[in-house]
């Protein structure tokens, strides 16, 4: 079952945003669209699976995860709502 779901996690990873940014411009400059809008989602995925497939620092692993999904979710709010920081 982690297998099917570690596969699973690259499927978002196909570029996909054309948002223009400094994240984004390398990728879109060269290949027209960008996979990084997903790259905290897959970080978060690897992390969660890395702990339960060891057992081990589940609560660290909760705890990491969640201050990265609050970090994306206030960055994704502050982009697309108030055009900040760009």
């Amino acid at each position: 079952m982690a297998l099917i779901i570690l596969l699973m996690i690259f499927v978002p990873l196909a570029p996909h945003c054309t948002c223009f940014n400094v994240g984004n411009g390398w990728w879109i400059e060269r290949v027209g669209a960008s996979p990084t809008c997903y790259a905290w989602g897959f970080t978060t995925s690897l992390i969660a699976l890395g702990a339960l497939r060891a057992g081990q620092r589940q609560w660290l692993s909760l705890l990491v995860n969640a201050a990265i999904i609050g970090g994306a979710t206030a960055f994704f709010v502050g982009h697309h709502y108030f055009h900040f920081p760009w």
